[in-house]
């Protein structure tokens, strides 16, 4: 649903991809609910950061704001360990310009050879190198 729906937004199908959003937060949110798994809070909160960039695409970006707020407060503390959730968490957190908490995730993820494109874009996009 994830791949679907980042194909359908950068077609500018904004409406397909807010749709794939919403699948993957019905269909995670009681397995996220239960707390035990992060691949799912973090597959859950990749789901938010397409809905928020849906949001933006649409024009509510208050409403983006909050889906990105969601998707920080969907990935588990301990996960953090993990580097796609330590990926998605910056991606997060740069998307909120929240580039002090940022950076030293960034920093960590680079300094090991971390370079997923969607990791890329934001932090170029931020200014970073």
């Amino acid at each position: 649903e994830l791949g679907a729906g980042w194909g359908a937004l950068a077609r500018g199908e904004v409406a397909a991809a807010a749709s794939h959003a919403e699948t993957v937060r019905v269909v995670l949110a009681p397995i996220v609910a239960r707390g035990t798994d992060h691949e799912a809070a973090r597959i859950a909160s990749e789901g938010q950061l397409l809905a928020a960039d849906a949001a933006v695409s649409l024009g509510r970006p208050a409403d983006a704001h909050g889906m990105r707020e969601a998707a920080l407060a969907l990935i588990p503390p301990g996960a953090q360990t993990d580097l796609r959730t330590q990926a998605t968490r910056a991606r997060a957190l740069l998307a909120l310009n929240r580039l002090a908490e940022a950076k030293p995730l960034v920093d960590r993820l680079l300094a090991i050879g971390y370079r997923h494109p969607t990791l890329m874009s934001a932090w170029t996009g931020k200014g970073g190198r």
